[in-house]
């Protein structure tokens, strides 16, 4: 029996290029990493949308992962309902991880009910410990104590103020992957239209 673990998530590709989304990352770069420096942001061309984390699971899983994913992207298929993202001006700092988060259309909510449910069926264990919220990571940041982390709140809380005047064009998802976490690439990819 292999009892080998790996680490998975699963998440939407984010492939529209966005001048907003490649100006927070400029943003955060700029004024977070003197605050926290050393960080490591992502390539822009990697950008992805996380709507389910599964966390650490034997690596026996990982072919029933990708049947249950492929059967929850086809499902939503037959539904041929849109999924768009739209800016809606948040970036947080959790686990060390510089994240930003969307005002999501009914098709974003409804795929990742899906996935989730899908996942429950097929007893995938995964994790539920907290509330989560889909989000994309701009970057991951060594820890740092609670004073710099109250700085980096408030660079955070300005960028806020300064850019929430602005729109962010509807993202138009087109696929949905498996990741293992730490890379920024889906290994197995589903299409959603």
């Amino acid at each position: 029996m292999n009892d080998q673990k790996i680490r998975l998530f699963i998440a939407v590709p984010i492939e529209e290029q966005s001048q907003m989304l490649t100006s927070m990352q400029q943003y955060a770069e700029r004024t977070l990493n003197p605050l926290i420096a050393p960080a490591a942001f992502y390539p822009s061309k990697d950008f992805h949308l996380t709507i389910a984390y599964i966390g650490s699971i034997s690596s026996e899983y990982l072919e029933i992962v990708q049947m249950v994913l492929a059967d929850a992207a086809e499902q939503f298929q037959e539904i041929n309902m849109p999924v768009r993202l739209q800016w809606q001006g948040e970036m947080r700092l959790f686990n060390n991880a510089l994240s930003v988060t969307f005002a999501y259309d009914q098709g974003i909510l409804l795929l990742a009910r899906m996935i989730h449910e899908a996942l429950l069926e097929a007893e995938i264990p995964f994790d539920q410990r907290y509330d989560f919220t889909p989000h994309m990571t701009l970057g991951r940041i060594k820890p740092i104590e609670a004073l710099r982390k109250a700085s980096v709140k408030r660079a955070l809380q300005t960028f806020f103020e300064t850019s929430s005047a602005h729109t962010l064009a509807p993202i138009a998802v087109k696929r949905v992957g498996l990741y293992v976490s730490g890379e920024v690439t889906p290994f197995f990819v589903c299409p959603l239209r």
